[in-house]
């Protein structure tokens, strides 16, 4: 995992990681819970992803380090239905 973000009302939570991010509902007790949400398969988009956030409820930001070939990048990603 290299990052997660929580969905503004609460309901959906994204993780990060390499190859993909998951998706994770909070269950009780502090627990997360399978979404039903299919992952995003976001292997090969970015040289060195680190970061994710919520654009909107179904759009995520992604961000990634600068490598030695040049810039950081930031890319959207739309959840899959």
């Amino acid at each position: 995992m290299t990052s997660a973000a929580i969905r503004p009302d609460g309901r959906l939570v994204a993780i990060r990681t390499y190859n993909g991010d998951l998706h994770v509902r909070p269950g009780g007790r502090g627990r997360l819970t399978p979404s039903g949400w299919p992952a995003c398969n976001i292997t090969g988009l970015e040289v060195q992803g680190e970061a994710i956030d919520f654009l909107d409820d179904s759009t995520f930001v992604l961000t990634s380090e600068a490598d030695l070939r040049g810039r950081g990048s930031i890319h959207t990603v739309k959840m899959p239905e």
